[in-house]
């Protein structure tokens, strides 16, 4: 697919805002333009998104799992990793070049139908010259069960391979699992709880207060810190997402706000902020009015923690529920993480969080 010097993006696992939330998960499928592609190509791998290397590690938002090691004989020669695009939820292959010379090379993105069973595997493969300490890749999937990876290296006149473990369990598969970021499908069973369209099937537009308590919040070095200018900037992402999202306006004076934001102390939960919906009537499952809470316990030192956490509650306000971990397995990064219920992520709403607001507000009456 390609090859080039030094890595592709780095990152650091961020851990997740947990908030109170009561909604349903189910979801359509929705078909993703970036898979079968490259990823350097396109937002997933272009170095400005955050990728991860998937593997058996331990623990909710744990560290990034180690590069699987490429030897001959006792020489190590390269790597492979299995990466997944925190913005894209795509998985490939990549392998790392650490001999002191350019080599051939083969990346090998398996996966499979199932998480953990017999089934056979589908594959795609590249091939590189890859330069001292450049990289190759495969082209990316998504919302397969479960993947794995291969790197071989050509070196002193064979093929060496190596490859990472089999993800399992891999709660990417939209519709399969029950945590995952959607909240409903308007099935009778998982009504959208959700605010109303247009008049016309468009976007609604709602309005949203500030209470004076977000202008001076904790930094966490003994001053505070105005919020508001981070809250208004993911508003603006949110209304950029296509109808009929809908679209939130500041109101200064409270008088046509339909959510409220203020501060309250939710150290007793240990919650950095909570929203809630309120439905208005059960015949009708529209939110009347909503309330993001915003904890004064907390620090709200770094903008783009406080946007991060902002994204996720607004995913919330939409409608969208959390991407749980998968405990019952020694892996971490099983939910997507392509959505800000799902990662930390400042820049504003991911795809996945796009296609849920979509499946949930889509063809849907006012």
């Amino acid at each position: 697919m390609g090859a080039q010097s030094g890595d592709l993006v780095a990152g650091a696992l961020a851990a997740i805002i947990l908030v109170a939330s009561s909604l349903a998960t189910a979801s359509p499928a929705l078909a993703l333009t970036y898979d079968g592609t490259n990823p350097a190509a396109t937002p997933c791998g272009d170095r400005t998104h955050l990728i991860y290397n998937l593997g058996w590690i331990t623990g909710s938002g744990g560290s990034p799992a180690n590069a699987t090691k490429i030897y001959a004989g006792s020489t190590l020669i390269g790597t492979v990793e299995l990466r997944h695009s925190a913005y894209c939820a795509t998985v490939w292959a990549r392998v790392t070049n650490l001999t002191g010379s350019p080599v051939q090379s083969h990346e090998t993105i398996r996966y499979w139908t199932d998480s953990n069973g017999a089934s056979t595997p589908s594959t795609q493969t590249e091939s590189d010259t890859i330069p001292v300490g450049g990289t190759g890749w495969s082209h990316q999937f998504r919302d397969r069960a479960s993947f794995q990876a291969t790197g071989e290296i050509f070196y002193a006149g064979a093929w060496r391979s190596a490859s990472t473990a089999r993800t399992v369990a891999w709660v990417q598969s939209r519709g399969a699992y029950a945590d995952n970021p959607y909240a409903c499908d308007h099935s009778t069973g998982h009504p959208c709880v959700r605010w109303p369209t247009g008049s016309t099937g468009g976007s609604s537009t709602q309005y949203y207060w500030m209470s004076s308590d977000i202008y001076a919040m904790p930094n966490g070095a003994g001053g505070t810190r105005d919020v508001s200018g981070d809250v208004q900037f993911m508003f603006g992402k949110f209304n950029v997402v296509p109808a009929p999202s809908p679209i939130f306006y500041l109101d200064a004076s409270s008088v046509l706000a339909s959510v409220y934001i203020f501060a309250d102390d939710l150290s007793a939960n240990g919650w950095l902020a909570a929203t809630t919906g309120h439905v208005t009537s059960s015949s009708a499952p529209y939110y009347g009015w909503a309330d993001i809470v915003l904890s004064n316990a907390s620090s709200w030192g770094s903008s783009s923690a406080s946007r991060s956490t902002f994204c996720h509650e607004i995913d919330h306000l939409m409608g969208l529920d959390h991407v749980w971990w998968h405990t019952s397995f020694n892996i971490d990064n099983v939910g997507s993480k392509a959505t800000c219920v799902g990662d930390s992520i400042p820049a504003g709403p991911s795809i996945d969080d796009v296609s849920a607001m979509q499946a949930i507000y889509a063809n849907s009456a006012p």
